[in-house]
């Protein structure tokens, strides 16, 4: 007795989009057409494949329901997409660059690349967030205006920028010794931590401001060169001083009572108090000279020793002595 082995096929058809039918199970493949662009399909089910097209931009399909498998080409740049809502998949080529896109609407993500450096992005709008690479070092920004925000590193220095203009802040680190910048120019201001003590610069040139501390008793300079200032505290008994060396001015004090002194050496300068009773005095020896008042009757007396002289009034009947004992 013969046995029929082959596996029955059916033809429909005799032109270029012939019907060919292998087999008759739910496995059964369907083939329509004999060109390029002939469409093949393997089996019944909700799990069948389908193929369009037998060239390198063939495209073939797993499945039929939401979560169905759609290929494009088979090079290293095929494109693969899984699922077919708002949420589905898709994945542009094989290799290490290769692009991923999760979802369809504003918040979907987009990452390229697989290693240390990838790309990641989320969201499509003013205000989409992109990371690049995964590591310590790893670059974050928020935003795409010009007050985006960027962070690079995620530790204790991370570096982070606020605006892309020329008032744009800085911050380095963040812990109590943290700088922050604001601006770029010539007059960019810095901080250097965030306590009472902090450090304020303004401005970069010679004559820029230095502020040390916010309590009342803060520092404050200005220029950099030999005739800068410096002022200590902000109440009455400040100190102010313009200079370095030895002609520098210095005042304690803001009232009628001030002092006043100019030059550091033998033959500086003092003056206690602004009104028509001030002192002042000049030089620091045995011959220093002290005058007290403004008025025709202020007195002057030169030295200090037994031989002092002293000398009262200024008109025409002024009195001079020179005390002996």
């Amino acid at each position: 007795m013969h046995i029929h082995t082959h596996i029955p096929t059916q033809t429909p058809g005799a032109g270029r989009n012939k019907v060919k039918q292998v087999g008759t199970g739910r496995n059964k493949e369907k083939q329509v057409g004999t060109g390029r662009n002939k469409e093949k399909q393997v089996g019944t089910g909700r799990n069948k494949e389908k193929q369009v097209g037998t060239g390198r931009n063939k495209e073939k399909q797993v499945g039929t329901g939401r979560n169905k498998e759609k290929q494009v080409g088979t090079g290293r740049n095929k494109e693969k997409q899984v699922g077919t809502g708002r949420n589905k998949a898709k994945q542009v080529g094989t290799g290490r660059y290769r692009e991923k896109q999760v979802g369809t609407g504003r918040n979907k993500e987009k990452q390229v690349g697989t290693r240390r450096n990838k790309e990641k992005q989320v969201g499509t709008g003013r205000n989409k967030e992109k990371q690049v690479g995964t590591g310590r070092n790893r670059e974050k920004q928020v935003g795409t205006g010009r007050n985006k925000e960027k962070q690079v590193g995620t530790g204790r220095n991370k570096e982070k920028q606020v605006g892309t203009g020329r008032n744009k802040e800085k911050q380095v680190g963040t812990g109590r010794n943290r700088e922050k910048q604001v601006a770029t120019g010539r007059n960019k201001e810095k901080q250097v931590g965030p306590g009472r003590n902090k450090e304020k610069q303004v401005g970069t040139g010679r004559n820029r401001e230095k502020q040390v501390g916010t309590g009342r008793n803060k520092a404050k300079q200005v220029g950099t060169g030999r005739n800068r200032e410096k002022q200590v505290g902000t109440g009455r008994n400040k100190e102010k001083q313009v200079g370095t060396r030895r002609n520098k001015g210095k005042q304690v004090g803001t009232g009628r009572n001030k002092e006043q002194q100019v030059g550091t050496g033998r033959n500086r300068e003092k003056q206690v108090g602004t009104g028509i009773n001030k002192e002042k005095q000049v030089g620091t020896g045995r011959n220093r000279e002290k005058q007290v008042g403004t008025g025709r009757n202020k007195e002057k007396q030169v030295g200090t020793g037994r031989n002092r002289e002293k000398q009262v009034g200024t008109g025409r009947n002024k009195e001079k002595q020179v005390v002996t004992g």
